[in-house]
């Protein structure tokens, strides 16, 4: 059980943040996959090179590295400050953060859709997870 407000202010208000950027990787993704196409090899190293080169890339994936570390610490404070809400919440997220940034990093080695899906699954599963702890503890 949480142990005072001001920590469940904390939870709720990180929550809100990485709510936030996961909204702003979405943008990011459909902007990306609507005006950046990639080469047409299938050499990994070029693949990445291009990547590199592509600023809604590089912003996407500085993101999702944010998101990746932000739902991490979420989890570390939710378990300090003994949040079963937000630790099942974080737990959830961070799976699904983890399963978008996999599938991101598979996408631009190999430009197969099923990791694109799979970043999509990611990003909804973690954005539900995060829906569903700022409604259980409003």
């Amino acid at each position: 059980m949480i142990k005072d407000k001001s920590s469940a202010f904390l939870l709720r208000k990180q929550a809100w943040s990485m709510f936030w950027l996961l909204i702003g990787q979405f943008f990011l993704g459909i902007a990306t996959n609507l005006f950046i196409s990639f080469p047409q090899t299938t050499k990994p190293s070029l693949l990445w090179q291009f990547a590199r080169s592509q600023i809604l890339i590089v912003l996407h994936m500085i993101i999702g590295l944010g998101l990746l570390i932000g739902t991490f610490y979420l989890l570390v404070r939710a378990r300090h400050f003994q949040d079963n809400t937000w630790q099942i919440s974080a737990v959830i997220s961070s799976l699904a953060v983890v399963l978008a940034f996999s599938g991101g990093i598979l996408y631009i080695s190999s430009q197969l859709e099923f990791y694109s899906f799979l970043m999509a699954t990611g990003f909804i599963i973690a954005l539900l997870a995060y829906a569903w702890g700022l409604y259980q503890t409003k």
